[in-house]
Formats: C-alpha cells, sequence, structure tokens
C-alpha cells in the first residue's frame, strides 16, 4: 500500500511538475537560442564511472556486503525493540518511550554523520558509528531492560541516521556522479533487502529459541564483519570530487 501511493500520488506530481531542466520546457538563459557546445560539453564531463566498470572493482561488491549486513542488524533491532522490552515485563509505554528516543537520535545521527564526513574519512565515521549498535546489542542480550534498554535505543537510532547517508557519500566519492543513481540503487537495494529480510529472521529465531539472545549475538558478528570490511575500503580516488 505504501509502495502504491508513492507511485500514485509521488510519481504523478513528478510527471507533471519537476523537470530536469530549462531547456526541457523548452527555455534558455539569457535569450539564448540554442544550448552552447560548452554547455554540452559540461554536462557529458561530469565525473565518474558506468555501472559496469564500478562492478569490475573489489570495493564495489565490499561495500554491498557491508550495507548488507548493517540494514539486517539495524533494522532488526529497531524493529524488535519494544517487543524485546515488554518479553521483559517493561509496559508497553516505556518500551514505545524508548522507540521514541530511537527516532530522535536517529535525526541527530544523521546531522553528525554529514558533518563529521566533511572533516574526517566517512569510512572511519560509520565505524565509529557502528559501534553503538554493537555495544546496544551487547546491553540487550544481557538482560538491559531499565534505563539501559533507553542508551541501546539511542546507540542504534544513531546508526540507523548515519549509515544510510555514509552509503550515499561513499558511492559519489568512490564512484562519481555520472552514473550515480544506477550505482547508488544497487547499495540502497541491498541495506532495503537487509532491512526487510533481517527483522523476519530475527523473528524466526526468538520463536525456535524462545528469546533474542542468541539471534542478538548473531547482529553483533555481523556488524563487526561490516566493520573490519570498512577498513579495507581504499582511499578516495582523485578528481572523482562528490
Amino acid at each position: 500500500m505504501i509502495a502504491a501511493a508513492i507511485i500514485l500520488v509521488g510519481g504523478t506530481i513528478v510527471l507533471l511538475v519537476v523537470r530536469d531542466s530549462p531547456q526541457s520546457m523548452g527555455l534558455l538563459p539569457d535569450g539564448d537560442t540554442a544550448v552552447s557546445s560548452r554547455d554540452k560539453a559540461a554536462k557529458s564531463s561530469a565525473p565518474g564511472v558506468t555501472l559496469k566498470q564500478a562492478l569490475a572493482t573489489r570495493h564495489f561488491w565490499m561495500m554491498l556486503v557491508i550495507f548488507l549486513l548493517i540494514g539486517a542488524a539495524v533494522t532488526s533491532i529497531q524493529v524488535h525493540l519494544v517487543p524485546l522490552l515488554i518479553s521483559r515485563g517493561v509496559t508497553p509505554m516505556r518500551a514505545a518511550n524508548a522507540l521514541s528516543i530511537l527516532a530522535v537520535a536517529l535525526l541527530f545521527g544523521r546531522v553528525a554523520a554529514g558533518w563529521l564526513m566533511d572533516r574526517i574519512f566517512a569510512p572511519r565515521v560509520a565505524i565509529a558509528f557502528l559501534l553503538g549498535p554493537v555495544v546496544a546489542i551487547f546491553l540487550l542480550a544481557s538482560g538491559a531492560s531499565g534505563w539501559l534498554a533507553f542508551v541501546a535505543g539511542i546507540l542504534t537510532g544513531l546508526a540507523a541516521g548515519a549509515e544510510v547517508d555514509v552509503t550515499a557519500y561513499l558511492v559519489s566519492r568512490y564512484f562519481g556522479l555520472q552514473h550515480f543513481s544506477s550505482i547508488y540503487a544497487w547499495y540502497y537495494s541491498a541495506y532495503s533487502l537487509g532491512a526487510g529480510l533481517g527483522p523476519l529472521a530475527t523473528a524466526n529465531a526468538v520463536d525456535r529459541f524462545g528469546g533474542y539472545t542468541e539471534i542478538l549475538l548473531v547482529h553483533a558478528v555481523m556488524l563487526v564483519i561490516a566493520t573490519l570490511l570498512l577498513t579495507r575500503l581504499p582511499a578516495f580516488p582523485t578528481g572523482k570530487p562528490a
């Protein structure tokens, strides 16, 4: 239903209102009658590699695995935070409060990640934010249900807010902007696939083992693997600004 609403409402507005350029509406700047060769050259010289070239690189596939694992682990904590706390005797209201704090932390995570990536190598920023949900997982696996559960929610929210934005930033820096959309789609799809399958796998594991401890530890391992892969990413190529 959400997808249908986006297609019908958002798609209709885009088709009716959004235009790529004044030229697509028959408009030219400053009374020009034709697009200059300089403008054509500038448009065709946007920095970046093609999707085929990106697929041939090692770090393309490393990043794909990284964001698949992050999507599965972090989203699973988000989705299951309330039922996990309720299963430990926390009232539904306090469990909902923990989720609300997670959502607020998500906003701060996005702003903070953007500010930091302007100053620090982006994979290091991603690693720093991933440490948060790892700590959160061990808190929750150890039985946290009071104020520590709120801390776990904050740490998870910060990571959830940061990692999606880190994905777009890394794609622009490693592969440029010329084919950004087609390349970024792979990563957002991987993250979304993890975000869809992770909570389902977590629910099945809880039904099988009767609790969250085992599957939480699995998620911790996934995040550790993602962190180690982030340390193996190369320096940004020169001549391909974001």
